[in-house]
């Protein structure tokens, strides 16, 4: 067993090896491209306190991709025709609304995530391999008082 011991202690090297590689990633994933962007913006109902909300998905490559697109739940936002997640072929720039009611300020947290579900875009489309790629946006809402 002692003869062993040496193998199973990682060496100098290859714990700064690992460390640059994980140093690398983190770096890479920050200067990345920017494959989607996110915009978020309310306007007033006729109702106190309803609002709608729209998301702007935008495709900022040359190929399209199957994004999912959330509002995060909010205890202070309720979603009069439900609280709907859309999934859709982004090629361009996409907008996605959601009628909302607020019993108070609230901090509403959009979502748009690129996933790998089949049978999204049209066949033979050539779709960008980004699968889990995210970008958020926020916006905070005012209730009446």
């Amino acid at each position: 067993m002692c003869a062993l011991q040496p193998l199973c202690k990682p060496s100098s090297a290859t714990l700064l090896l690992v460390f640059c590689l994980r140093l690398g990633t983190s770096i890479a994933q920050e200067d990345g491209e920017e494959i989607i962007s996110l915009n978020m913006t309310t306007s007033k109902s006729d109702k106190p306190n309803e609002f709608w909300l729209k998301l702007t998905v935008t495709n900022n490559v040359n190929e399209c991709m199957v994004v999912k697109i959330s509002t995060e739940d909010n205890p202070s936002v309720q979603y009069p025709n439900g609280h709907v997640v859309y999934t859709a072929c982004i090629c361009d720039i996409n907008n996605y609304y959601w009628e909302i009611a607020v019993s108070g300020n609230a901090d509403i947290v959009g979502t748009a995530e690129v996933v790998s579900t089949q049978n999204i875009c049209p066949d033979g489309e050539k779709l960008y391999p980004a699968i889990g790629y995210q970008v958020f946006a926020t916006i905070t809402v005012k209730a009446a008082a």
